[in-house]
Formats: C-alpha cells, sequence, structure tokens
C-alpha cells in the first residue's frame, strides 16, 4: 500500500531529500496527508501498548533515566509520555553527556554545549566511540506488541547475529563493558588505595584515545561495524594518493566518517596531524 501511494505522486524510494526541499516539495506534502490517518491510528496504539508495559512491569514513584544523552529527546518524549498518561512516576535523567542544561531533575555529567568549546570541538572528532562502548546486546527496540496480554519489545535483527565481520564486535562490546563492570566493583575494594581517578583524569584519558589514538587502536577499533546512518566501519577510508588528486573526497569521506579521528591516523599516520586539525577546528568554532 505504502509503495502504491509514493509512486501515486512520483517519488523514487531512493530519492533523497534535504530538511529544506522536503518541506518545499509538494508531493511530499500530499504523501503526508495521504498517511496522515494511518501514522495517527499507529501512534494512539504504540500509546496504549507502552503504557500497558509500563503497567505490567509496575513502573511508578522515582524513577531514574541513564542516557548517553546529547539531545535529550528520549527523555523529553518520555516526559511528555508521563504527562499525558497521567502516570505516577517521577523521572529523573542522568546523562553522561548532553548539551542540554541541568535542571533540578536533569543531572549531566559532560556539557557538551558550545559553551564548553573544547569538549564541544573534540566530540565531533570521536562521539561514535561512545555509541559502540554504550550498545547492547541486541537489535533496536522497534517498538512493542501484546501476544496473550503480555506485552513484549519488538527488537530489529541483530546486525552482529551473523558475525561475518573482519573482527567480532560482540565479543569486543561485551568485554569492553564487563570489564569496565568489573573495574568499579574492585575499585574500592583493591584498587582505590593505587589508582587516583578523578573527572579530568577520565576526561584527559578519553581525549588521548579519541582525538589522538595510536596505531594499536585503530587497528583494534577501525574495522569495527556500526550501525548509524549506515552499517559500516568506524574508519573506511581510500589510500593517500587518492585524496591528494581528489581533495574534495577527502573533504566529504572525513566529514562523514563515524572516527574521524581515526580516519585521519589511517590516511597520515601520524597523530600530530590530527592535533593540527583538531585545533584549527577549535579555532574555527570559536570565532
Amino acid at each position: 500500500m505504502f509503495k502504491a501511494l509514493v509512486s501515486k505522486y512520483n517519488i523514487s524510494d531512493t530519492e533523497q531529500f534535504t530538511y529544506d526541499t522536503l518541506l518545499q516539495n509538494k508531493n511530499i506534502r500530499l504523501l503526508f496527508d495521504d498517511l496522515k490517518p494511518y501514522i495517527f491510528k499507529n501512534s494512539d496504539r504504540s500509546f496504549d501498548v507502552l503504557l500497558k508495559y509500563l503497567c505490567q512491569v509496575d513502573m511508578s514513584g522515582k524513577v531514574a533515566m541513564v542516557d548517553i544523552g546529547a539531545g535529550c529527546s528520549i527523555e523529553i518524549a518520555f516526559r511528555e509520555f508521563i504527562e499525558k498518561a497521567n502516570l505516577d512516576i517521577n523521572l529523573w535523567a542522568f546523562n553522561m553527556q548532553t548539551y542540554k542544561e541541568e535542571t533540578d531533575k536533569r543531572k549531566n555529567y559532560i556539557d557538551t554545549s558550545a559553551n564548553n568549546r573544547e569538549i564541544y570541538s573534540i566530540w565531533h572528532f570521536c562521539y561514535m566511540l561512545l555509541e559502540v562502548f554504550l550498545s547492547a546486546p541486541h537489535g533496536t527496540v522497534l517498538g512493542y506488541k501484546v501476544n496473550n496480554n503480555v506485552v513484549s519489545p519488538i527488537l530489529e535483527n541483530y546486525e552482529y547475529a551473523d558475525r561475518d565481520g573482519k573482527v567480532d564486535e560482540p565479543v569486543m562490546i561485551s568485554n569492553l563493558q564487563q570489564g569496565a563492570l568489573d573495574f568499579v566493583e574492585k575499585y574500592d575494594d583493591q584498587l582505590a588505595g593505587n589508582i587516583l581517578i578523578s573527572n579530568n583524569l577520565a576526561l584527559k584519558n578519553f581525549k588521548k584515545f579519541g582525538l589522538t589514538p595510536c596505531l594499536a587502536d585503530l587497528t583494534e577499533w577501525g574495522d569495527f561495524r556500526f550501525a548509524s546512518d549506515r552499517f559500516e566501519s568506524l574508519v573506511k577510508c581510500k589510500d593517500l594518493k587518492t585524496y591528494i588528486v581528489n581533495p574534495h573526497l577527502f573533504i566529504n569521506d572525513f566529514k562523514n566518517s563515524m572516527w574521524p579521528a581515526g580516519f585521519l591516523l589511517h590516511c597520515f599516520k601520524s597523530k600530530k596531524i590530527n592535533t593540527g586539525i583538531y585545533k584549527l577546528y577549535k579555532y574555527y568554532k570559536s570565532h
């Protein structure tokens, strides 16, 4: 049915639109008008099923939402849902990083707003690493379904199920996350007296790894595949000779790379290049 509607307005299913042209396209607006009844119906159904799920797991009282953060879209949408459903939920959000301001019930570990120039600039070179390190061991939650009056999540196919990549992504993520949990568990009892940790030190080390990785880091993580707008390796680039002949291609591939710092290291094999381009970018963003 939906393919027929797309064909009705002469829209190719492979055609790409920018945000501005999308709003100005008459056929897109007509298509949206035709789709609105289905969108609203699905939205109402999703609302009811999610409400049933929250009641099923007895979510009420004080609830903590722990998230990477970014634009806090999940938190904002959930607060709106709580209000519309009139739920007795006192939501607290704890974000690893976000450019949104803190509130009484939103606590942020790292400020990535334009007010924090250094972190704001660093994030553009290595942010996707956080998405990788904190990814779940299953496919994305697409929605919820009801079977025999029991609500369960609908999961997208797990992108690493076939394990056909150059590296074993599930094992790498599992080992990394378990190592972090083991460190936290053992820190107070065994390590606190010998290892000093601070927020500044943690950020400094993340900056070192994310912005100026070594070749061993590139070897370890460069071929790691991740699903963002596309499913591909964190570092995907051509040889330096190709980019010398076509500098526009270099700029485009650099901007579209999921790990720009790794991309630069792969091309130039020099941390100094990474540092230099980062400083230029930071200067550009501050002026």
